[in-house]
């Protein structure tokens, strides 16, 4: 909508998307509160392997360069099964391998101590008569009402649930397997992701 502005929106979830939209519409001049239900700097997660199109998403949001700095480039995915051998070789291009706090320490640079409201959860939908969302309540007696309201919350978002309590999530046909193994490595170059 043409006359559609927006200056002030909250964001529920401190995580890795809800971070990355923030820093979107600070440049954007947009005022910004971000609802996080853990306490700063929890960093939870080994790290990621961040392919071409997140590379390339880094890039737009201006945290390319940072990440290739703190990241390892990867050129070549290597899975192997319980006796070591190769069942999966991928070649890969534009890819990094990040730690998690590196992520969030790059996402949190230009991002003001103001904009996040710590174990701060989201608890309901606040509703007019017409039963038109004004805003949510939030479970530490804080409110917002913000121009906008983004759920950033994640795969089981409890504000997608009272909006939409009858939309059934998908499986998006890729899963991730994540582990530690003792495992003596061999014969691998440098840059590989086993």
């Amino acid at each position: 909508q043409k006359d559609l502005v927006i200056k002030s929106a909250c964001i529920v979830g401190g995580g890795i998307a809800g971070m990355a939209l923030a820093n979107t519409l600070v440049k954007n001049e947009v005022e910004v509160k971000i609802h996080e239900r853990e306490l700063p700097h929890r960093h939870k997660g080994f790290g990621f392997l961040i392919l071409d199109n997140g590379v390339d998403a880094l890039d737009v949001l201006g945290f390319g360069s940072k990440a290739r700095q703190l990241g390892n480039p990867i050129n070549k995915f290597i899975a192997l099964n319980p006796q070591g051998e190769r069942v999966i070789e991928q070649d890969m291009y534009n890819c990094l391998a990040l730690r998690r706090k590196d992520l969030y320490k790059i996402l949190n640079e230009n991002l003001s101590k103001e904009c996040f409201e710590f174990e701060s959860s989201y608890q309901s939908l606040i509703k007019d008569a017409n039963n038109t969302v004004q805003g949510i309540q939030l479970k530490n007696d804080c409110s917002c009402t913000s121009d906008m309201i983004i759920a950033c919350d994640g795969v089981r978002s409890e504000i997608r649930q009272d909006l939409f309590p009858d939309a059934q999530l998908e499986i998006a046909g890729e899963v991730e397997i994540l582990g530690m193994i003792d495992f003596k490595l061999q014969d691998f170059e440098a840059n590989e992701f086993i």
